[in-house]
């Protein structure tokens, strides 16, 4: 059933959603605050600080806000909340039985909320059914990590953040196994800063109400180098291990792989192995894990489904094809031909060294007059052999030289 507010008039339409829609919608959903036993948990001991109301709710196999809303009728009676407080309580006061009341209310309020979300969203794209782990969940899973991985400090670098882990409990919710870039996988550290910082607001219309809506700040891992790209890694591990679909120990064998590749001294005439191959192999990997992959996610009596197709594909010709060194491209540079000095073919006036040729006047040049010579504009100029010329010629033409 889904409520649709009219912009113009002061009623409420109910339109009735098929109940096939809803069955395909609720098979997918992702993890809520309904489903989350360690809200509800949390929630029971956050009223008057009293462990009496969760235990006795415990006992009778009422674990979370989706069991507790279809444990009475709609609406409830006051005999039934009468009947489910004896068997709680034993002989329940009055303040009891309010705050039993309190709390089915909330868990219906929850229940009926979630199911015209999930309605409302679009069953085509599989991230718009992805939901936030609630605080408690992921407190809760951190927990049980913590005992799992004896000796591991989850802390700083082995710390996911928050974006992350709500992004791989998608993956387990919705049946949908998608390959996660390293620059998605950040820390907590990093998300804690960047909100610090005012996060941009937008305008959005929604049922002809205008609302600001905050855009959530997406960080961005830094992988520029080997140690920071086996932080990404690292991240998504812990993840994933929080998820129950794939155990930290086989993930980290993988990337321990990867990294023994960089360290291996290359065969002569091959270079050496770069980042970006390492990222394609995974990338690779990955991708044919999805092709494989045709099952829940959901994991076993606590064993995560991926981890021996896992551990078979790190070791698949397909994969570990991308981490082979390749022929490097670098040639040894040959040296330099000597280039021969260039020949001197400048004017014979510009090299007094060389051997002028004697022309006719300067064999009809006095010797007294030879003795004279005078560099003008760089060259050198025999006077004697110039005046000689001039009275050859003023005596072929007859006319006397002006001395």
């Amino acid at each position: 059933m889904t409520m649709v507010q009219s912009s113009n008039e002061s009623f409420t339409f109910v339109l009735l959603t098929p109940l096939r829609s809803l069955q395909l919608v609720a098979a997918s959903k992702a993890m809520s605050i309904i489903d989350s036993e360690a809200a509800f948990e949390r929630k029971c001991k956050e009223l008057r600080n009293c462990d009496e109301l969760f235990n006795g709710l415990d006992r009778l196999g009422i674990k979370d806000f989706s069991t507790l809303a279809s444990t009475l009728g709609t609406p409830p009676t006051d005999e039934q909340f009468e009947e489910l407080g004896n068997k709680v309580y034993g002989t329940p006061a009055i303040g009891q039985l309010a705050l039993l009341r309190q709390l089915h209310f909330e868990a219906t309020t929850l229940m009926v909320a979630s199911i015209n979300e999930q309605v409302k969203s679009d069953s085509s794209d599989p991230t718009s059914l992805s939901k936030r782990l609630p605080a408690a969940e992921k407190q809760s899973r951190l927990e049980n990590q913590s005992k799992r991985l004896a000796g591991l400090r989850i802390v700083g670098e082995l710390s996911p953040s928050h974006q992350l882990l709500d992004l791989t409990n998608s993956m387990v919710k919705t049946r949908v196994l998608t390959w996660v870039a390293p620059s998605k996988c950040s820390k907590r550290d990093d998300e804690v800063q960047a909100n610090i910082k005012l996060s941009p607001s937008k305008l959005q219309i929604e049922r002809a109400t205008l609302k600001v809506a905050q855009i959530p700040v997406a960080t961005v891992a830094d992988v520029g180098s080997e140690l920071k790209l086996q932080w990404t890694l690292q991240h998504r591990g812990m993840a994933m291990d929080q998820g129950r679909f794939l155990d930290w120990a086989y993930r980290e064998d993988w990337v321990q792989g990867l990294l023994q590749s960089i360290t291996k001294e290359s065969p002569s005439g091959f270079g050496t192995i770069k980042l970006e191959q390492m990222v394609r192999a995974d990338k690779e990997l990955w991708a044919l894990l999805v092709q494989q992959q045709t099952k829940s996610l959901r994991p076993s009596n606590d064993v995560p489904v991926l981890n021996e197709d896992f551990k078979k594909l790190t070791t698949d010709p397909r994969v570990t094809t991308f981490v082979l060194p390749l022929p490097s491209s670098s040639r040894p540079v040959a040296a330099p031909k000597a280039t021969p000095a260039a020949k001197n073919t400048a004017a014979p006036e510009n090299n007094p060294n060389k051997k002028r040729k004697v022309t006719k006047a300067d064999k009809n040049c006095p010797q007294e007059l030879k003795k004279y010579t005078c560099g003008v504009r760089a060259k050198v100029t025999f006077v004697g052999a110039s005046i000689c010329r001039l009275v050859a010629q003023n005596s072929a033409s007859g006319t006397p030289a002006n001395t």
